[in-house]
């Protein structure tokens, strides 16, 4: 499988490959590091998964162990924070905090929730440089990077690394299954770069949104309007959700109402993000959750959120998501 020099490459019991990225003390590109890790094992996530005897779909989680030099010293850099959050879609990422292992006690180690950041050594916030739309630079180190290892950007090239070691039977057998896997791979990482930030959030949400239903009510009975009073600066990562929640709700509403008018309203409190996507259609019946619903609800959840979602009292239907901006970006 070549040289892909992660720290540490394992199963997790939920049978997902980690690749594991180590630190002693911050480093601003921790992240990053951990990204490439990410690619490389992303490319040769078959043969891993066989190897790891895990399921031949075994997909992969990037695993940040890191341990303060000295008591009471940091143990992420001041822009891990916006790199972090904005590894947001497909990429998972977990962090596991070693602490007070220089003394004579057992050190203390925490494995935090899924997407979760240390916080610093007082309890506080770790720290945070401004955010410099690290979901686009992250975005275009992902293609740049996949293309510098002769990522399968097109139909006869695959991982130069990816025969690395191997026998020349077994690289035979490897290549020979190249372009099914670039065909595959292309089309995976096409929805990744997407999935990191949308293209068209560069205009900014609001105007995202505009243009993402228009695009979606084209052609179809709905009227819909997109009502976003100045909101401040929101972390990469609730960009992502609020943007595919509401999309997603518009999308149920073009598909599965008999709605006329469909109403997206986005409003910020102290600390809180609100998304409010009412219709006026005329169902009554309790909704079942489906892919589309399940999504939204998860991607609410994941940046401490919550959503609800169905018909209201005075008729039509509402989606209500709402994000703890404190919580996300101190």
């Amino acid at each position: 499988m070549g040289n892909g020099y992660i720290d540490l490459l394992g199963a997790g019991d939920d049978r997902r490959i980690k690749v594991i990225e180590t630190k002693l003390g911050p480093l601003d590109r921790l992240v990053v590091q951990g990204l490439d890790y990410w690619i490389w094992a992303t490319a040769n996530a078959k043969d891993i998964a066989e190897w790891l005897d895990l399921p031949a779909d075994a997909e992969v989680d990037i695993d940040y162990v890191v341990a303060e030099k000295a008591a009471g010293h940091g143990l992420i850099g001041s822009y891990t924070s916006g790199q972090a959050e904005a590894l947001s879609g497909e990429i998972r990422w977990r962090f596991t905090t070693i602490r007070g292992w220089t003394g004579s006690q057992a050190p203390i180690v925490c494995r935090l929730p899924l997407r979760t950041l240390p916080l610093a050594p007082n309890g506080s916030a770790a720290p945070r440089k401004a955010d410099p739309r690290w979901s686009v630079r992250l975005t275009r180190h992902l293609v740049e990077h996949a293309e510098s290892e002769g990522a399968v950007l097109e139909s006869d090239r695959f991982w130069a690394h990816a025969t690395d070691g191997l026998e020349p039977a077994a690289v035979r057998i490897h290549l020979g299954n190249a372009k099914e896997a670039t065909t595959q791979a292309l089309s995976d990482l096409r929805r990744l770069v997407h999935d990191l930030r949308p293209p068209a959030l560069d205009l900014g949400l609001a105007a995202a949104l505009r243009v993402q239903i228009d695009r979606l009510t084209a052609g179809s009975a709905l009227s819909a309007t997109v009502a976003a009073p100045e909101l401040p600066e929101l972390p990469a990562a609730v960009e992502v959700a609020v943007f595919r929640i509401a999309v997603e709700a518009v999308t149920n509403a073009v598909r599965h109402s008999d709605a006329a008018r469909c109403d997206v309203c986005l409003s910020a409190t102290e600390g809180e993000l609100i998304l409010r996507v009412h219709d006026d259609g005329t169902s009554t019946q309790p909704w079942t959750p489906g892919v589309g619903m399940t999504a939204m609800w998860e991607r609410a959840a994941e940046l401490g959120g919550t959503l609800r979602a169905g018909p209201t009292e005075t008729g039509g239907a509402t989606v209500v998501a709402t994000f703890p901006l404190a919580r996300i970006d101190p």
